[in-house]
């Protein structure tokens, strides 16, 4: 048997994967007057994962 825990219960062993555009999301970018740059960032955002519902977030089992 494979993710026995997710087996156990359907909220065990589910994968969260990183979201590389959530990451990186930026809103504005601007240049002062001596020319450093400043960056502005969505600082609402709250979650940089998203859950995968692909076959290695489900128990799976084999009878042989």
């Amino acid at each position: 048997m494979l993710n026995v825990g997710n087996f156990l219960n359907s909220d065990w062993e589910i994968r969260q994967v990183a979201s590389i555009a959530s990451l990186i999301q930026q809103l504005g970018m601007s240049v002062t007057p001596s020319g450093v740059p400043t960056y502005s960032f969505d600082t609402a955002q709250k979650s940089t994962f998203y859950t995968d519902n692909g076959l290695l977030s489900r128990w799976q089992g084999q009878v042989g």
